[in-house]
């Protein structure tokens, strides 16, 4: 049978080239994963080694469209990505070895008239190989054998086992009366397991003989220990047990505040432990919340217990330990955990709000900070490499010392921190504004820090010790943007009273702040050229303004964009950088106010927020409102 909805999508390969004045920009690559809700149901599956992911999503619903994005988990990249259109992904199962793919896709026409897929992918290959149904009955559970010989999946009270050679069925059984299928998987090459709304769990012999069953607690989620000695079902009243195969009742382990959600549940390899993702109606929130919680098997007591934001059956991988265990679902495609400590170590898909400042050092590492509250540090291949999380609010500014070594973020929660770049500590915490740091920056010796807020301030601070030096006042509006001149002397602000302000660095009593004015909005971004003889100004009116700072004067008024400007990027004296909602970049020339080139990151489905140039000026990197860095190159 013929399928024509299934299209592969390039995610980092796209070649975007523009040519202008011998100027050849090219994009290298794309950091992080585009804004997408995540599959209702199975969200994610490993592969048994851990070296694998299949990840199901959904893009905005205008769209029509549900994805699927293979991980590699040891490079922490996306290998692949599909879009389907018109379907969502209902069900996902990977081999043992993370070769093949079994993916169940659902539909519902404007009739109400269901449509069922199920299809088999080769995950080297990215090719499909063979469609095992298509029927009006949507599945929700798949699995394959770990020995690849046969496929199981499950819906409507009916088991159907494949043969995976041929793609031909073997055998279908009744095992659940009329009651929905949730999950199905193999003990061994023998054995197959299946749960369901009839609430109970049953093993079964590929001939369909029922081997033994677990009655009164339906599983949306199972896990077997190591050897197979225990047992732990989650049900849909979010309540565990814990249970030896002879079926005998261990423990029970349940959360009062969870209730009415779906969950997934996970003993380690020795059976003492049992770590638990739900979500949960939150009583104070009356919203959906999640958690993730780890508990004493044997005892029965809560051992950690974290909030953190998951949909859908969000798998859980643990390593052969018991130390760490991968999770995935949410808006993060997974986040690893220290067991022991019940810590998160690191979350893998990127940011999950939009990118607010990006930066790049010597070496060619990026740095990102974004709404999400988390400030990314990237290798020039897209690898993330860190994240460092502190801030209890978004971070809506970030600077980064040249070198760097140390990095500055601003946030909504009125602070700014200090972070040493290698180890993600947190060297300094700077408190004194009154209401949100909106834009920060560092001196280039590195040795101050400044800052602009919505209380209509700019402060200096020492950026050692995080002490106030100065607090400098006369905007009438929200400050937007900070910057230090490269030469010293002065630093300038920009601000939502339409000006631009030139502040003497050293407290003068006879020196007044100088005030630039020609924009006829907002002032949103500032980037001084490297001789700080010049000073680019963007603004809400559209335009970008080149001043002469010595005589406060407008030398030139660029003009070309068609929406706001919101970053700037000013690395040498014919090239600068601009970002705006209008879905473009625009290489320009501040000295003769020629556009060089004009890059349309719209056709990639993004609006740009910010960016900057590399040092040497040969990449160039843009944070977008939809969570992804775009990287390109300039020859």
């Amino acid at each position: 049978m013929r399928h024509t909805w299934l299209v592969l999508a390039v995610l980092v390969v796209v070649p975007i080239q523009v040519r202008a004045d011998g100027l050849k920009v090219t994009l290298l690559n794309t950091l992080g994963q585009r804004e997408q809700a995540p599959a209702w149901s199975h969200t994610a599956q490993f592969s048994p080694d851990g070296k694998l992911a299949v990840v199901a999503g959904a893009l905005p619903a205008e769209t029509a469209e549900g994805t699927i994005t293979v991980w590699d988990l040891e490079q922490g990249k996306v290998k692949h990505d599909w879009k389907i259109p018109g379907f969502e992904v209902t069900g996902l199962g990977i081999s043992a070895d993370g070769k093949l793919a079994i993916v169940a896709l659902g539909s519902l026409s404007k009739e109400g008239k269901q449509r069922g897929v199920i299809t088999l992918w080769d995950l080297e290959t990215t090719r499909k190989l063979r469609d095992l149904e298509d029927s009006d009955s949507i599945t929700w559970a798949v699995a394959i054998s770990p020995d690849k010989k046969h496929a199981l999946a499950g819906a409507r009270g009916e088991l159907k086992l494949w043969s995976l050679a041929t793609g031909k069925l073997v055998k279908s059984w009744k095992g659940h009366g009329n009651n929905e299928i949730w999950t199905v998987g193999f003990r061994n090459d023998s054995e197959a397991i299946s749960a369901g709304d009839d609430n109970r769990l049953v093993f079964w012999d590929l001939d369909g003989k029922q081997l033994r069953a677990f009655n009164k607690h339906g599983a949306l989620s199972y896990s077997l220990s190591e050897g197979g000695k225990a047992l732990a079902t989650l049900a849909r009243d979010q309540t565990i047990k814990i249970w030896d195969l002879a079926g005998k009742e261990k423990r029970t382990l349940k959360k009062e505040t969870h209730d009415n959600g779906v969950g997934t549940v996970a003993l380690t390899p020795d059976g003492r432990r049992c770590l638990a993702v739900q979500q949960y109606t939150d009583p104070v929130t009356v919203g959906e919340a999640s958690a993730i919680t780890m508990w004493d098997a044997d005892t029965g007591k809560e051992l950690w217990s974290h909030r953190h934001p998951i949909k859908g059956l969000a798998p859980i991988l643990l390593t052969a330990d018991g130390k760490q265990a991968l999770v995935g679902g949410g808006a993060n495609a997974f986040s690893l955990w220290d067991l022991d400590k019940g810590r998160l170590l690191r979350t893998f898909g990127g940011h999950k709000g939009a990118i607010t400042s990006v930066a790049v050092d010597e070496r060619g590492s990026i740095f990102s900070a974004s709404l999400d509250g988390t400030l990314k540090r990237w290798d020039a291949d897209g690898r993330e490499l860190f994240t460092y999380v502190g801030h209890s609010g978004p971070i809506n500014a970030m600077a980064l010392r040249r070198n760097g070594q140390v990095a500055l973020t601003g946030s909504s929660d009125k602070t700014m921190k200090l972070w040493d770049a290698a180890s993600g500590k947190e060297l300094a915490v700077f408190k004194g504004h009154e209401g949100s740091v909106t834009c920060v920056a560092l001196s280039p010796g590195g040795k101050l820090a400044l800052s602009g807020s919505e209380d209509r301030t700019v402060k200096l601070w020492n950026a050692q010790t995080g002490r106030v030096l100065r607090t400098l006042r006369g905007h009438g509006d929200r400050v937007n943007a900070v910057a230090f001149s490269p030469t010293g002397g002065w630093v300038a602000s920009a601000a939502d009273d339409n000006t631009i302000r030139l502040w003497p660095l050293k407290k003068r009593d006879d020196v007044e702040p100088r005030v630039f004015e020609d924009h006829k909005r907002q002032v949103t971004c500032l980037a001084f050229s490297r001789d700080g003889k010049e000073l680019l100004s963007g603004s809400q009116d559209q335009t970008i303004k080149v001043w002469d700072v010595a005589e406060g004067s407008v030398l030139r008024t660029l003009e070309g964009h068609k929406n706001w400007v919101t970053g700037l990027s000013f690395p040498r004296a014919k090239l600068a950088a601009s970002a705006a909602d209008d879905l473009t970049v625009r290489l320009w020339n501040p000295a003769s106010g020629k556009e060089l080139g004009r890059i349309d990151i719209g056709t990639q489905g993004e609006v740009g927020r910010c960016l900057a140039f590399a040092p040497d000026g040969s990449t160039l990197a843009v944070g977008t409102a939809g969570w992804v860095i775009f990287r390109y190159g300039l020859k």
